[in-house]
Order: C-alpha cells, then structure tokens, then sequence
C-alpha cells in the first residue's frame, strides 16, 4: 500500500460520522448494563463481568466505522460476538449484540460491492452458527436459531436496494453533467461557427468598399490632366494599395473560407432589401408584416449587414418552430439607436421541435454584440415568440 492511500485509509478510521458514533456508544451502553446492573433482553449476558465488558466493545463499538471500512467492521463484530459466546454462560439472549451486527451487516450491503456484500452475508452465516452452537441451551428451539438470520436477510436486502438507488441516482447525476457538457459544447461550436461567418461577410464587406474605392481612384485617375503629375501619382498610390489590400484580404479569407478560390466582391444585404427578405419569407408559408418607423437613411454597411441577418434569422426561426404562425417586423429608426422587433404568434419556445431556437438566437446575440448593441427575447403573452434587439448608431 502506497503513501498516499495509507493516508487516506488513516483518515477515513480517524474521522467517522457523529451519528455512527452514537449508533455504536448506544449498543456498548445497553451491553454493558446488561453486564453490571439489569438485563434489559430476558437473560441478558451472564458470565464473568470484567472479561464480558472488556469483550463486548469489538463487538459493538466498531460499528462507529460501519461506512468507512464495513467489511473489517462486521468481521470483527462477529468474531466479538463469538468471544462473549464463548466466555459467557449458555443462557445468554445476546440480543444487543444481534441488532448490532443487524445494522453491520446492511452497511456491507450498502456500502460494499458486490464480491464483499458476498463475503459479508458468509461471514454472517458461520459467525451465527457458531454463536448459536456456544449459547444454545436447554429449550432452544429451530424457530429461535432462524429469526435473526430472517432479520440479517431482511438487512442484507435493504442496504443493497439502497446501494442500487443511490449507484442510479449517481449515475443520472453523471448523465445529467455529461449532457450539459455536451450542451456548452455544442453552444461553444455553435458561437465559433457564427463568429467565423459573420467574419467572412464582414471581409466581404470591407472588400467591396476597398474594391470600388480602388476603381474609382483610377476613374478619377484617367479623368485628370496629363500634366498634373502628383494628383495622378497620389490616385495611382491608392489603385495600388486597394489592389494589395484586396490581395491581402483574399489570403486571409482562404483561412475562414477553406475550399472556395475566389473573393466574392458583390454587395452585402442591407435594410433596403427587407421587402425582398418579407416576400420570400411569406412565399415560405410564413405571413409576415413588414414595419418602417422613422425617417430612413444611410447607415454603415456592416451595421446593415447585421440588421439584416437579424431579421432574416429571426424569420427562419418563425418558420423552423413556430409552426402555423404569422410574424411581423418592425424597424424603427431613432436618431442613435436601430431598432428591429420579430415577432410572432405561434407555439413559442419549448413546443417546436428538439434543440429549440438555441443556435439561431446565438448569432442574433453575436451579430448585435459586434454593434455593442442587446438583444432581448423570449415567450410573448398571449403566446407567440418576439425577439428585440437594438444597434448603436454612430451620429
């Protein structure tokens, strides 16, 4: 036996549970008033005093132990109650000592596998024959001999029922760990995923602004004066840099796009394009009403980018599991703040189908965080889901 697991067996001896203690103090209390004042069980334990009370105490007080070292405890128990077996007078009850080694015998069954519950119930069956061999006296009967081993069975099955419960109950709990592992997993690679694509459109859209800034510079370029020699060198400096900037950003896009060999330089969505998003929606089998508040006007791209997702990833939310449902869209443009409402009247969250509406609403989150803006969202009253959310403007 190793260093470290010598220590842990000291501290398990050292430190039993309080009630055990008392469990055990009480059974050497009643034996020893057995022994020096009253039997309290019919004969009691007759014999030499002095050698019964010195022998009483293995077999009662390790029961202090009983779910630290169970086995050892019962063990020692019946070899104690053999001893006073031995010592003592024939016509003892010895009944303090059975209920002890009762409760001995259930924490084995509770407490141990299934090879030590085995050696327990062995241990049980000779020990109680021998007893029964030294204190058998004149009027014992077969009825008398069998009733504690009635009793030891009865034991031996409670504390295995309870070991099964409690190896079940642990074994749910380990499950139910493992699934919300599971789940923080799926919702870690869930962020990842959005992340990466809203980096991906995000470089979409800084390329087409670097690319038309790269075109109109050698427009302006071909325009100017032959002779304005520094104006044409500046322009020509922009071309340049626009053409090494898209270049650079081509390479980095092949990390986050692995497969697909050329930059796709076309517009990003915008809001602009929501009636478009609302027909197609509405084509889906999907009614959607579609809600401008306030004066609208040019906003940066990638802040219309993410508007815009968000509305369409709220919509495919509606359609994926709100089941027969109408949903309408509401943006309202306030002088620092865009607001975007969804809302629906289906089944709400919790009754779709399995896996909710969890990964959708991460890259809501995600694309109204890259704004510094919040979202909101959840069952609506009356029924029905609604998800608000609102971006920061720069004014």
């Amino acid at each position: 036996m190793g260093p470290g697991r010598l220590a842990s067996l000291r501290r398990r001896v050292a430190q039993p549970p309080p009630g055990d203690w008392l469990l055990a103090l009480a059974f050497v209390a009643i034996a020893q008033f057995e022994i020096w004042v009253e039997p309290v069980f019919d004969t009691g334990l007759p014999g030499p005093r002095a050698a019964l009370a010195v022998l009483v105490l293995p077999a009662t007080l390790p029961l202090a132990w009983r779910q630290r070292a169970p086995l050892a405890v019962l063990a020692t128990m019946v070899a104690g109650m053999l001893s006073i077996g031995a010592v003592g007078e024939r016509e003892q009850s010895g009944l303090e000592l059975a209920f002890a080694v009762i409760a001995a015998v259930y924490s084995v069954a509770a407490h141990s596998g299934s090879r030590d519950a085995l050696v327990g119930v062995a241990i049980v069956i000779l020990g109680g024959a021998g007893y029964e061999a030294l204190t058998w006296a004149p009027g014992d009967t077969l009825v008398d001999a069998l009733v504690p081993y009635l009793l030891f069975a009865a034991a031996w099955v409670a504390g295995r029922e309870v070991r099964r419960h409690r190896r079940r109950a642990a074994t749910l709990a380990d499950r139910a760990v493992q699934v919300e592992h599971e789940r923080d997993e799926s919702v870690r690679a869930a962020i990842a995923d959005e992340r990466a694509r809203i980096a991906r459109e995000l470089h979409d859209v800084v390329a087409h602004g670097v690319s038309l800034m790269g075109v109109q510079a050698g427009a302006a370029r071909r325009m100017l004066d032959p002779a304005a020699a520094r104006p044409r060198e500046a322009l020509l400096a922009v071309e340049r840099t626009s053409r090494e900037a898209l270049a650079e950003m081509h390479r980095m896009l092949g990390v986050l796009r692995p497969g697909e060999d050329e930059l796709e330089l076309r517009p990003p969505p915008e809001l602009s394009q929501l009636e478009e998003l609302v027909e197609r929606a509405g084509a889906g089998g999907v009614p959607v009403e579609l809600e401008i508040e306030g004066e609208r006007r040019p906003l940066p791209a990638g802040l219309e980018l993410s508007a815009y997702r968000i509305v369409q990833e709220a919509l495919t939310n509606v359609r994926k599991h709100a089941g027969d449902a109408r949903a309408t869209v509401v943006v309202r443009y306030e002088p620092s703040v865009l607001a975007i409402s969804v809302n629906d009247d289906g089944r709400g969250p919790g009754r779709g189908k399995p896996g909710g509406r969890g990964h959708g609403l991460i890259g809501i989150r995600e694309r109204a965080a890259l704004h510094g803006g919040e979202v909101r969202f959840g069952a609506r009253e009356g029924g029905g889901f609604a998800v608000h959310a609102r971006l920061p403007v720069d004014t």
